[in-house]
């Protein structure tokens, strides 16, 4: 009797007998006889241990077989979450951890609609991601003095490509003698040029002839003004003021928020 075992875990049994015989079982076999028929019972555990016991444990789990699958099933596992930006599988079944800080305890990612949690601490998004912010502050005491009435750049900031809010605030300071009839600032794309054509992105005050406000006359802020840039680009504040008989300068803040 020759048994074989085949792919597909299917087993052939072939006999070449000479009547009368008889027929043993052995380890995983059982041999019956009930009206002249024999019935052969095999344990398929037992019998494929016992022609290659490496090939498979199914009762512990082990042996060649079961450890291949294994191991190809994490390669391709580690693949894919690789390719997804995921960096770690860690806690129960199922919870992992994405670069992009988005963290699951169960078996899936889930946030509730209209909710998307924010910093908890005092830090502040990385370059590149939604949320980084940018600031110039020009202090009182790092004023920039203006020229009568030409415009000039407060402070500037470099944005990379992409979608931000950019808002500022400026304030005037002019010496207590000075008369003056006009202040004029704005967000613009263009050194030392005022942009008046971008809505929100510009303020403009007139004042009646001998006005002579006080020392640090702060007209207010401007934007939030979007600013949808294909390619990094400097934005600038500038500022100018229509004055006469003694000198005005001025300072302030210019800021940048990625909002996608």
């Amino acid at each position: 009797m020759r048994l074989k075992l085949t792919r597909g875990h299917a087993l052939k049994l072939k006999t070449s007998t000479r009547l009368p015989a008889q027929f043993v079982g052995g380890t995983g076999m059982t041999v019956t006889r009930a009206n002249g028929v024999y019935t052969i019972d095999m344990d398929v555990d037992e019998v494929v241990d016992v022609l290659e016991p490496t090939v498979l444990d199914r009762a512990n789990h082990t042996g060649t077989q079961l450890s291949s699958t294994i191991s190809d099933l994490a390669t391709t596992i580690s693949s894919a979450l690789a390719a997804e930006a995921v960096t770690s599988i860690a806690g129960n079944v199922g919870a992992f951890t994405v670069s992009t800080g988005i963290t699951n305890s169960t078996n899936d990612i889930r946030l509730d609609r209209g909710q998307l949690p924010g910093e908890t601490t005092n830090g502040s998004a990385s370059a590149g991601n939604i949320g980084e912010y940018i600031e110039s502050n020009i202090a009182i005491g790092s004023a920039v003095s203006l020229t009568s009435p030409n415009a000039s750049n407060v402070t500037s900031i470099s944005l990379t490509a992409g979608d931000w809010d950019v808002s500022a605030n400026v304030t005037y300071n002019p010496n207590a003698a000075t008369n003056f009839t006009l202040a004029f600032h704005s967000i613009s794309q263009t050194s030392a040029t005022q942009d008046s054509t971008t809505g929100g992105g510009y303020m403009i005050y007139r004042f009646p002839a001998g006005n002579v406000p006080v020392s640090n006359f702060n007209v207010g802020s401007v934007g939030p003004v979007r600013k949808n840039l294909s390619g990094t680009t400097t934005i600038y504040l500038v500022a100018q003021s229509t004055f006469t008989i003694s000198t005005m300068s001025v300072y302030g803040i210019l800021r940048a928020r990625r909002v996608r």
